[in-house]
Order: C-alpha cells, then structure tokens, then sequence
C-alpha cells in the first residue's frame, strides 16, 4: 500500500507541473521505488566490478533500467522486467557466491548505485557511489516490541550502534549513513531520546565520527503526532568528517505560527551550538557558558545514581493500560458500585506528571491487581477489566491470571508515604547529569505510584 500511494504521489506530482495541451504518459517506477526489509540485508558497501563482463553487465542494468522508465506495451516491458531480474541475480551471485541474504539487498536492487567498475577512475563527485540524499522517517518501535531473531540480525548488521535497550530507529540512523555517498545529506523526522539515552551511546559516537550535523530542531514534548508522544525533532547532517560541530539548534516551544513553516522557526530562534556541545558520546545541547557550568556541577557532586545506591526501579507495565488507567470519573463509578473497589485503586503518575517541587495532578489512577490479589472482593473492578479480557488474556506482561499485572518486587516502595524530590531542571534533547547534592525530603499526606508504563 505505501509503494503504490508513493508511486500515485509522483505521478500526481508530475501530472500537475505539466504544462501544455497533451501530457505524456507517465513513466513506470518500479525500480525507483522498491519494498523490502530495508535493516537486515547486507551492508550496502562500496563492491567494484573486477573485470570486462561483469562491467558490461552493470552497464547492460543501467540501460535496460533506462529504457523501463518509459512507458511500454505490455509484453515490451514484461520482456525489459525478465532481463533485469535476470541480471540483478547474476550481479547477486558474484556479489554473494554461495550466500543466502536476508532483507533488501541494496547493492543488487540499486546496482546502479552502488557499484562501479574498478578501473573507473573519479572526477566528479556525483560518480561516488550512494545516495545523494536519504530523507526518511522511521516506524516507532520500542525495543520490547522487535522479535528476537531481528534483534539478533540487528546485532550482527550494525554492531557499532547495536544497544539490547535501544528501540528500532537506532538502527536507521547506521543503515542510512551507510547509504549515503561521501558528503550526502542525512535528513531524519525521529524520536530525539538517542540524544540522552544509554541506549543511544554508540550512536552519538558515530554520528559524531561519521557526519558533519547541520541542524537539529527538537520539538520536546509538544504533539506534534495527535496519536503518539514520540518526542520529535529533525535532524540533518552530512555524510562527512568533521573537526568541530557547530550545528543550528532551534528548541520549538510552540506550535502556534509560524509553524508548521518549520524554516521560518528556523531562521527566526536557531543558535549556533558550540564545539564542546559534542563531546564523543556526551552531547549537551545549550551554550557554552551553560556547558561549562554543568561540568563543573559535575566535579564534586554526588551522582543521584549513587546517592539512591542504584534503587532505580522501572515503574509498572500493565501490558495494557486502556484497562487499568482510569479516571476520576470512572473511579467514583468503580466505589459507588462496590466501596471495596478503594483498596486496590491507586493515584497515577507518570513521567510527564513530574514537576520542580510536585506532582501534576491529572486525576487518574491506576488499577492495582497484584499476582494473588482476591478479584472476587471487588465485582465492580473485575467487571470493568472483563471488557478487555481478550486483549488481556493475550499480554505479555501479565501475573498468572488475565486480571493480574506482572510480578513486580517493589510495590511497597512505589506506594511508600515519603517522596524525594530533587530540584531538576527539564530540557527534552540534555543529556545532563542529574545530581543530588541537596535534595529534599518531604512527607507527602497522600499516597502516590510514580510510573513508567507500557502498553497500549
């Protein structure tokens, strides 16, 4: 379906920049736009022609690719589209003798890209083999939801980014400067978690290595996407070494206009980062005299890893929350029918409900049935969860009933009466370092279940 809508694009496109009485007929695109794994097949390195016939049929592709962009009778171009499938598996197999490849194999399927003869000598740089530009928006797959033999496949293609956390569009980034030919543009609509995340270490050391970044424009935690909070931004660079980065970066605190003239807000809030921004896997994106003041907080400072002694807990996975988040509407319905319903409902917060000093009350609460609990107490509960138990009996994470979350060891420390509360200042693309020099404990009247769920 996104091969034929992309292919009505261009042919709409063309239809609509014609100028004059009669159109031509539109060109057939079939090796333009092609379907496929893009991730798991080989590394699209640079492979050269080693002699005189393997040149001539790289030169033989390249026409006959030619010649099927224009529109054909049927049986012309069912004969153009046997020659090339037929060249493309001899190129394949003197590519790969004796190989079985997974995914799309771009060397082949792009021969006309990738590969050159070996005596060629280059001049230009538009002989280079690769892409000149690779524009691309990525699925938005946590690492959780990859199946393991993709993992695995994932490890072996691309182990200089590879993170057994690190979600699926990591592994776009490394697949698509592997694309590209030396000084190609790098254009990416993606998450901007790699800037700080643990698992996307690697991936800054080699974005940092590999590409001269141009600009950076993050759009924090504004819903750009109605349907997903995936922390946007747009992210450019150039396939090139670079001494010291000084890309633009624009933070977009608004979608009011002149968005979505996304240039304009550009051009109107971009700064200049500095060098020292881009420390290896280190990036901070905030000016100089704001860098160096962290690194000095930094010396000296008790890191809040270590001062909780590593107790970092992940939160609850539900498996799926559209059963067991609910709000204050729905709570008072839940203890109307059956008081007892109180015990096992719980205030709700998750990360964005953090706040300098408080927790943002949006008044939702979670269902807590524990491995064990006795849902023949609570009628009213078990009958609102048993309007999902068909997505709920087919969750991952779940206790040994489909009413019941997964195992988990520190409920009692999530729903603890105290609350440490750390001044930190939130800025969605810094990775900064958080400290806990001075923190503040603070009782707290109330009961509440800070959480970092999954689910749908």
């Amino acid at each position: 379906m996104a091969v034929n809508l992309a292919r009505l694009r261009l042919w709409l496109a063309l239809a609509v920049e014609f100028q004059g009485e009669v159109p031509p007929p539109l060109p057939n695109l079939d090796f333009k736009i092609e379907l496929g794994d893009s991730l798991t097949g080989p590394a699209p390195a640079d492979a050269v022609c080693q002699d005189i016939f393997r040149h001539h049929d790289l030169k033989q592709l390249r026409e006959l690719k030619a010649r099927f962009l224009r529109p054909r009778s049927g049986s012309e171009r069912e004969d153009l589209l046997r020659q090339i499938e037929e060249l493309e598996q001899s190129i394949a197999d003197w590519i790969h003798p004796g190989e079985e490849t997974d995914g799309f194999d771009w060397q082949v399927r792009f021969a006309e890209v990738f590969l050159r003869p070996v005596e060629q000598e280059i001049a230009d740089p538009e002989d280079l083999p690769g892409f000149d530009i690779v524009l691309t928006n990525p699925p938005y797959v946590r690492h959780g939801l990859i199946p393991a033999r993709v993992k695995r496949l994932l490890q072996r293609r691309f182990p200089h980014v590879h993170d057994g956390a690190a979600d699926l569009y990591v592994y776009f980034y490394a697949r698509a400067i592997e694309l590209l030919k030396p000084g190609g543009v790098l254009a990416f609509i993606s998450s901007n978690k790699w800037f700080r995340a643990g698992y996307g270490r690697k991936l800054r050391s080699f974005v940092a290595r590999e590409c001269a970044i141009q600009s950076i424009t993050d759009f924090g935690e504004l819903p750009v996407f109605e349907s997903a909070a995936t922390f946007p931004m747009v992210f450019i660079a150039l396939r090139q070494r670079c001494a010291g980065q000084t890309p633009l970066f624009t933070q977009i605190r608004s979608l009011e206009p002149p968005y979505p003239d996304v240039l304009e807000l550009v051009r109107r809030d971009g700064r200049r980062l500095p060098p020292e921004a881009f420390q290896e896997d280190c990036w901070t994106m905030t000016d100089l005299e704001t860098i160096q003041m962290l690194r000095q907080m930094e010396i000296g400072t008790l890191p809040l890893g270590e001062y909780v002694n590593g107790q970092f807990y992940y939160g609850i996975k539900t498996g799926f929350n559209t059963a067991f988040f609910i709000d204050g509407t729905k709570r008072a319905e839940l203890i109307a029918q059956d008081p007892a319903s109180a015990e096992i409902i719980r205030p709700l917060a998750v990360g964005d409900d953090i706040r300098k000093w408080r927790i943002r009350d949006r008044d939702r609460w979670l269902i807590l049935t524990r491995i064990g609990v006795d849902i023949a107490r609570y009628p009213a509960v078990f009958a609102h969860l048993g309007g999902w138990q068909r997505q709920l009996e087919k969750r991952y994470d779940r206790g040994d009933y489909w009413w019941e979350l997964r195992a988990c060891s520190y409920y009692e420390r999530l729903t603890g009466r105290r609350s440490c509360i750390l001044s930190l200042r939130w800025s969605p693309a810094s990775p900064t370092t958080a400290t806990a020099a001075s923190p503040t404990t603070k009782p707290s009247s109330s009961l509440w279940m800070i959480c970092f769920c999954s689910g749908s």
